[in-house]
């Protein structure tokens, strides 16, 4: 997977095998293709505000990623490169995420 300019800091696939997410501490997130292994779009910018991006996750539908860093939030992003508010805040850094299976909780 090339295409950070930073160190990679996450790696996860989506549920169905078909792409894979990847976070880094240059500040953004990619989608992947899991067969080709080339990039899908543009990359995704976090939004954290520190731009290092610790970890990132699908929802079980694979229509969401969640990505979270060193910066008090999470962001929900729409795989259409769509970003949403954060979903928390006040919280320490977060080091990894995941969705539950049922795809409603962080």
């Amino acid at each position: 997977l090339e295409g950070h300019s930073g160190a990679v800091t996450s790696v996860s696939w989506s549920s169905d095998g078909r792409r894979i997410v990847s976070s880094s501490l240059d500040g953004s997130v990619r989608i992947w293709d899991s067969d080709t292994y080339q990039s899908i779009g543009s990359p995704i910018y976090s939004g954290h505000m520190a731009d290092r991006v610790h970890a990132a996750a699908f929802s079980p539908d694979g229509h969401l990623v969640v990505s979270a860093g060193s910066q008090p939030n999470l962001r929900l992003w729409d795989v259409e490169d769509t970003i949403r508010d954060p979903l928390s805040s006040n919280c320490p850094p977060i080091w990894n995420i995941s969705y539950t299976s049922d795809g409603r909780s962080v």
